[in-house]
């Protein structure tokens, strides 16, 4: 079934945002970190 193959491929494509997403977060958390701690000093 196409539709069945287009859906797998959109949930994969959204998976992959998702991780990506959650990657980004952790790194601007860490910038925001560094930065926290730079205002400290």
């Amino acid at each position: 079934d196409p539709e069945h193959g287009l859906g797998r491929g959109a949930d994969r494509a959204g998976a992959r945002s998702k991780h990506r997403a959650a990657g980004n977060s952790v790194r601007v958390r860490a910038v925001l970190a560094a930065c926290a701690d730079t205002a400290q000093i």
